[in-house]
């Protein structure tokens, strides 16, 4: 259970790093380690405002709210909106790693993160479409939520929290698709029409109410997608994580002419 995985597009100098309780992953290109982010994973039942959200251990807790940074002391809006987050237990957690997958599950939540896996035909032979289907930068994840036992609705909540990068929406952008990205080079997002709500926040589990005319505080490192599971349902959710680098990205070629040149 207590270890890091990389899950990584074919060919790409990225991952989504997760895995390890009580220390931070998230999405990286070019890193020698892992990402700095935080990873909000979790579930709540929707029965009272008392309910909690129970969260995977993949996220630092913060002592403050980044709120502070902007306001005085005398705001009020950085203060929780409801109960704490809880950490889910490791010993409650059941972690299973395949050869292209990654899963963890908590009696009826479950979590899955999928890696390209196998060969591919010769890049010189693919058409265009071939070519983009097989080297995608994407790596593939799924929440999910049984409760056809349950009673009330459940929500399920995929985010990050990012202290080096700004998040932009990219419904700006996407009709289809609702998520956020860091700039250009990587980002998240999941069909539109699965997506209950989204938020972008110095504290997503706050009660900060600075937001624009979409419900977003573009100045908030925090961002996540909530998904809802009615009672009597069970779903499953996608996710996308996205990568993106323009230009030439691998050197290694260009290296051995300049050396073969001098």
């Amino acid at each position: 259970m207590n270890y890091h995985s990389q899950h990584a597009p074919l060919g790409a100098f990225a991952s989504f790093t997760l895995g390890l309780p009580g220390a931070r992953g998230g999405l990286g290109q070019s890193l020698s380690g892992p990402a700095d982010q935080d990873i909000f994973i979790g579930y709540r039942n929707t029965s009272s405002q008392d309910a909690a959200w129970q969260m995977m251990p993949f996220y630092e807790k913060q002592a403050e709210s980044a709120s502070a940074a902007f306001t005085t002391e005398f705001a009020h809006d950085s203060k929780q909106s409801g109960p704490e987050p809880e950490m889910l237990p490791v010993d409650k957690i059941q972690r299973s790693l395949g050869w292209g997958s990654d899963a963890w599950v908590v009696g009826d939540f479950s979590f899955e993160v999928f890696s390209p896996l196998g060969q591919t035909a010769s890049p010189e032979t693919m058409s265009l479409e071939e070519g983009r289907r097989a080297f995608a930068p994407t790596v593939q994840a799924a929440i999910a939520y049984d409760n056809r036992a349950g009673s009330e609705a459940v929500e399920l909540v995929f985010g990050l929290g990012n202290a080096q990068n700004p998040f932009r929406p990219l419904e700006d952008r996407s009709s289809d698709l609702i998520g956020f990205a860091m700039g250009q080079a990587m980002g998240f997002a999941a069909r539109r029409s699965d997506v209950a709500w989204r938020k972008q926040a110095l504290s997503v589990f706050g009660a900060e109410n600075y937001q624009d005319h979409r419900g977003l505080h573009l100045l908030g490192k925090e961002a996540v997608l909530v998904f809802r599971v009615e009672a009597g349902e069970v779903k499953r959710f996608p996710i996308s994580l996205g990568f993106y680098a323009a230009g030439n990205i691998t050197t290694g070629l260009y290296g051995l002419l300049l050396h073969a040149a001098f």
